[in-house]
């Protein structure tokens, strides 16, 4: 192999590894502090009260009609509401009432 070869192929392999090391640095990601979590979704409802009525418990407030952005809601299809059963606590004595509290929030949010 010649000696203009040689050197041909060296600049040629220096010139890759040049492009490659410029392409991995300016794929490291955005530089600046972290931002918080995007807020999706309509904001709380607000006004909420509850009343029974027989063996019913009718639950009233007012939907929300912006978005946590501040941007229109789309009229709601459905509202979810979930209830925490705290029945197993009478006749829990002291501390057995927080570590059952706990037991049933990690049960109820893992539903």
């Amino acid at each position: 192999m010649s000696p203009e070869l040689a050197r041909a192929r060296r600049r040629g392999a220096a010139r890759w590894f040049l492009i490659v090391v410029l392409l991995a640095d300016s794929g490291c990601g955005k530089k600046g502090p972290p931002l918080a979590p995007l807020r999706r979704g309509p904001e709380r409802i607000t006004a909420v009260s509850a009343r029974q009525e027989g063996k019913t418990v009718v639950l009233t407030g007012l939907l929300p009609d912006k978005s946590q952005t501040g941007s229109p809601v789309a009229p709601l299809a459905e509202v979810k509401i979930f209830r925490l059963d705290r029945g197993g606590l009478s006749g829990v004595p002291g501390a057995n009432v927080r570590s059952f509290q706990r037991a049933a929030m990690r049960e109820f949010n893992k539903e």
